[in-house]
């Protein structure tokens, strides 16, 4: 855990916040081996990044105040994967939020198991755990990702893409050709390790994804979406 997640329903008074849930709190006194007056980085979930002291230690709860603010990064990356085995997703989801990930989007190709889209992950929105394990290690950034769930294809109505990327084997262009600009929206597609079949990849390409490559090899979903992200941070 590189910064402590605070939030909202947390806040006692004006930069002052109280930890009640266990495993922070054991965390930062076992694992951290933090005691009273000492420092701890943290994030302000969805308003900033900062410094914090330790004022008090007790009865399984810390008291904290706020003493530095600052602006951490944050990126329009909307990421559109094909819907996975829950072991995958989990992958997904908590690297994809540390690598910068604004907007999760699962959506159910041909050559996908349905029963993955109703897997326990996405009931009581129980991923939300590992979108908090992600965002405490990324270190910079501070926003909670949004995770939406499509029963079929993805639809973009009302949705800023900007410049959109689909992975594709084989394909005759790489990232190297269309360099990504991190200042503006992105969106990347990520189908099943099977592929997509032709008439989704036209979909895609009709709506304005340009195929790439990202390597020769077929890769697991997972591999493939962090190949891909690690990628746009090289413009």
């Amino acid at each position: 855990m590189n910064n402590l997640l605070l939030f909202e329903h947390e806040i006692q008074s004006e930069g002052q916040y109280l930890l009640n849930d266990s495993e922070r709190v054991q965390h930062i006194t076992h694992v951290l081996g933090k005691k009273a007056g000492d420092e701890i980085n943290i994030c302000e979930v969805d308003k900033s990044l900062g410094l914090a002291r330790i004022d008090e230690i007790s009865n399984g709860s810390i008291k904290l105040t706020i003493l530095t603010k600052e602006v951490g990064k944050s990126f329009d990356i909307k990421l559109f994967v094909a819907i996975s085995r829950p072991p995958t997703m989990k992958k997904i989801l908590e690297h994809g939020t540390s690598l910068g990930v604004s907007e999760f989007h699962f959506f159910k190709p041909e050559l996908t198991e349905r029963s993955y889209l109703d897997a326990k992950l996405f009931k009581d929105k129980l991923f939300t755990s590992q979108l908090k394990f992600g965002l405490s290690q990324s270190k910079v950034f501070w926003k909670l990702p949004k995770v939406i769930l499509h029963q079929g294809m993805p639809k973009f109505e009302n949705m800023e893409l900007g410049q959109k990327y689909l992975l594709q084997m084989q394909a005759k262009k790489k990232l190297t050709d269309f360099p990504p600009d991190l200042k503006k929206p992105i969106s990347l597609v990520i189908g099943p390790e099977r592929g997509l079949i032709p008439s989704e990849n036209q979909f895609f390409e009709e709506s304005g994804f340009t195929p790439i490559e990202v390597a020769p090899s077929t890769l697991r979903v997972e591999i493939a979406t962090f190949a891909a992200l690690s990628q746009l941070f090289l413009f």
